[in-house]
């Protein structure tokens, strides 16, 4: 009797094993297991390999910037409209799982005035907010569409309006804004003159040269020092914005600002340095 060669053996095991997978995945049984969905997407992120600029690199990729769409538990949904390399673009989504061990920062700060040092988590990241994530894998060699976030540098939450005072109240005052000027980093640029309500309470402060012009001096905001027709950066928190109304954690007068005109392209608000 003739023996059947070891190869033949091997190759009839594969081809059964093949239809074997194929049969599971008609039948959704993989699905059933979690693995049909996972096996779906290493497909689509191994057929964008082909044609996205960036995992196309000949250096490790290590970093991704996109939109959260969804937070689910310790996991972030994270999408980015990506240049292809026929000049087109597609969107690129990856889902990103943030550890203990995971930094999340956020670029908030004051000019002259010291913060107290903040931890962020997970929790404090917002559906529509832009991130740029930063892992120890190589998405270019990623199996699937998941990776584990080392650090994540979210949108800065401070930022500032600045203005002309046109009406002060007992606990606020009135600042018209120019355009064009961003207030959240994460929106679409106001293109139209704006009058915010700026509130202050006793922990609102206030930044500027002392009197012998050198020495930059914090002190608790008195509205008494303030005028109608005075030009000022007032640093607000965006988690403390309802509707034009904002409270104000510091206010920096503006001083040597020559024309509305000129005034006009720096005046907007932005993320802090």
């Amino acid at each position: 009797m003739q023996k059947v060669k070891p190869i033949l053996i091997i190759l009839g095991v594969l081809i059964l094993l093949g239809l074997i997978f194929f049969a599971l995945l008609k039948t959704g049984v993989l699905d059933k297991v979690g693995l049909g969905k996972y096996l779906g997407r290493a497909a689509t992120i191994a057929s964008n390999k082909s044609d996205l600029a960036f995992l196309n690199s000949q250096y490790p990729v290590s970093i991704f910037m996109g939109k959260i769409e969804q937070i689910s538990g310790d996991t972030l949904t994270v999408s980015q409209q990506m240049p292809t390399t026929t000049g087109a673009t597609k969107q690129v989504t990856y889902h990103i799982t943030v550890t203990p061990q995971t930094k999340v920062q956020r670029p908030n700060g004051i000019p002259g005035v010291i913060l107290p040092t903040q931890t962020y988590t997970i929790q404090d990241l917002k559906v529509g907010e832009t991130i740029t994530v930063n892992t120890n894998q190589d998405l270019r060699n990623l199996l699937g569409d998941t990776f584990i976030a080392s650090t994540i540098d979210a949108s800065a939450t401070i930022v500032y309006l600045s203005g002309t005072i046109t009406t002060i109240n007992s606990d606020s005052f009135d600042l018209t804004v120019p355009p064009p000027f961003y207030l959240d980093p994460n929106q679409d640029q106001i293109t139209q003159e704006t009058v915010y309500q700026i509130q202050v309470n006793p922990q609102t402060t206030t930044t500027q040269l002392g009197s012998s012009g050198n020495k930059i001096q914090t002190t608790n905001l008195q509205l008494t020092s303030l005028k109608v027709g005075q030009e000022v950066m007032a640093f607000v928190n965006l988690d403390s914005l309802n509707g034009n109304k904002i409270t104000a954690l510091n206010i920096q007068p503006i001083k040597g600002t020559a024309s509305s005109s000129q005034n006009n392209a720096s005046t907007s608000a932005q993320p802090n340095p």
